[in-house]
């Protein structure tokens, strides 16, 4: 058969996209348009709703998606927040908890649409979880140059579920002796992040 004869056959890749909150919708809007200019195959997208953690949840649960890796550090030639900050300077990874806490699942209304409508998004910490996710942590920290971690708690309002994350990561950071660890409030974390971006490395939240 002649190569002149034979028909090019194009693939239609179908994808959902979710635009999550804040600058999200913008990216994943400005993402789509780049993938209908540059791709090679047809590509067609379906935006599912943000009305709740139900779709997250869904993923993330039974694949054990237990960990949110967020790498940050300031890019060359671009605007930050931090501009006076060094790109040297701000090179974290930051680790948060994917399906415990509040991304548990454990959610609900009752009598909706009445004055004595309820809403719950229930907090759930086991001490596996948390340990998983604390050793995953630490061992990404010894893998990083500096050692470093800082560990974001809130054990001064959740008395209970953040006073379990305390107590394990204590335990698990006696394993970790090569790592330097340090604890602050996240109220007071964000200030850190912004005017000691430096003192930063590997954070757990």
């Amino acid at each position: 058969m002649s190569p002149s004869t034979i028909r090019a056959v194009r693939h239609i890749q179908k994808m959902a996209s979710k635009p999550g909150d804040g600058i999200g919708p913008e990216v994943i809007r400005a993402g789509i348009q780049v993938l209908h200019k540059l791709a090679s195959v047809s590509v067609t997208s379906e935006s599912i709703s943000n009305n709740s953690t139900g779709e997250v949840t869904c993923i993330c649960q039974p694949l054990q998606q237990f960990a949110n890796l967020r790498p940050t550090r300031v890019l060359r030639g671009t605007t930050s927040p931090l501009r006076n900050c060094p790109p040297a300077n701000l090179d974290w990874l930051i680790i948060r908890e994917n399906t415990k806490g509040e991304h548990a699942g454990q959610e609900g209304r009752t009598h909706i649409g009445t004055p004595w409508e309820v809403a719950t998004e229930v907090a759930i910490f086991s001490r596996r979880g948390v340990e998983r996710l604390m050793r995953f942590a630490f061992e990404c920290a010894q893998k990083r140059p500096k050692k470093k971690i800082t560990v974001v708690t809130k054990s001064s309002a959740q008395g209970n579920g953040l006073v379990l994350w305390d107590e394990v990561e204590a335990a698990v950071a006696k394993d970790f002796s090569d790592v330097e660890m340090d604890m602050m409030f996240v109220d007071a974390m964000t200030v850190r992040m912004t005017l000691e971006s430096e003192t930063l490395d590997t954070i757990v939240a």
